[in-house]
């Protein structure tokens, strides 16, 4: 085997080792609320998950998770913010300030944050019945 075939396989090896650690480093957003804020039990019928900020300002947590969350849209109104990961909604709300984790079949999917702007209208659903939206000339 020459020098640079073992450089190659050695780099190789480094690359994956990489990769590999990368992705065990990683952790969810749930994991991430966790570790700063105490989960407690919820009051809305809309939540999976509940923290409690304490006497936080809303909007300050809601500007810090979307700066450790990265999230896909971010919105403050009315003294909440609303950040979308995924199909994920978190909302940051006060008095007392807390952190809801909506359900995935709850307002998000509903539509219910299409006001916040941009990025808060649930996606399409996977499957339909198919068909077309129609038009008020009918079918041809």
């Amino acid at each position: 085997m020459r020098n640079s075939d073992r450089w190659g396989f050695g780099l190789m090896f480094v690359g994956v080792l990489i990769i590999i650690v990368g992705f065990l480093g990683r952790t969810s957003s749930v994991d991430q609320i966790d570790k700063q804020y105490q989960q407690t039990s919820s009051s809305s019928t809309y939540a999976e998950r509940t923290w409690t900020c304490g006497d936080q300002d809303p909007i300050e947590v809601g500007r810090k998770l979307r700066d450790q969350l990265n999230p896909n849209a971010y919105a403050e109104d009315s003294g909440n913010a609303y950040l979308r990961k995924g199909d994920s909604m978190y909302v940051v709300t006060s008095p007392p300030c807390r952190i809801e984790l909506e359900k995935k079949s709850g307002r998000y999917s509903s539509g219910g944050f299409v006001y916040l702007g941009p990025g808060f209208s649930p996606s399409s659903p996977s499957g339909g019945s198919g068909g077309s939206a129609g038009s008020s000339g009918g079918t041809k």
